[in-house]
């Protein structure tokens, strides 16, 4: 289907961009998790303001939203939800779509480390997830990221190749 294949490489290019330059939140303290949540905006245009000089050389840095927690649990939930139904439609029994395969794996992956992150800041879950699986969803961001973000470009530039 169209419409689920623009949306695969819309969330897979967007979890890409928030895994490689979005900040790494599970880092932040429990009291800072607060101001995240709450004065998302403000902390982010003081933190602009502070490092004015890295913003203007950073080509993605107008895009402070990436860091805000609200934004990432509303992707990770579109990727959890677009990448279920392109993984039902790898199985519909049209030999086009195999193609689907491997950009409905990065949706999955990434909806999956996006919500557990969420989870983490949020509730301060951290103790209660277990220690393979925060490793690796989460410390493995910049490589989700890079296959996200080549997941999302090769199946725009190659709709229809049979094992993308």
């Amino acid at each position: 289907m169209v419409q689920f294949y623009f949306l695969s490489i819309i969330f897979n290019v967007l979890a890409g961009l928030i895994f490689l330059y979005g900040k790494k939140l599970t880092q932040e303290s429990g009291a800072s998790a607060e101001i995240s949540l709450e004065n998302s905006e403000t902390s982010e245009s003081e933190n602009a303001l502070e490092n004015s000089s890295e913003v203007k050389n950073n080509f993605l840095g107008q895009l402070t939203g990436l860091d805000n927690i609200t934004f990432r649990l509303v992707c990770g939930i579109l990727c959890l939800f677009v990448g279920v139904l392109k993984f039902i439609s790898v199985y519909s029994g049209d030999v086009a779509v195999v193609g689907d395969l491997f950009p409905a794996l990065t949706l999955l992956v990434a909806g999956f480390s996006l919500l557990i992150e969420y989870y983490i800041v949020t509730l301060d879950g951290e103790d209660s997830i277990p220690l393979g699986v925060k490793d690796f969803f989460i410390e493995y961001r910049k490589l989700f990221g890079t296959l996200c973000l080549a997941s999302g470009v090769l199946h725009f530039i190659l709709p229809q190749v049979m094992f993308l």
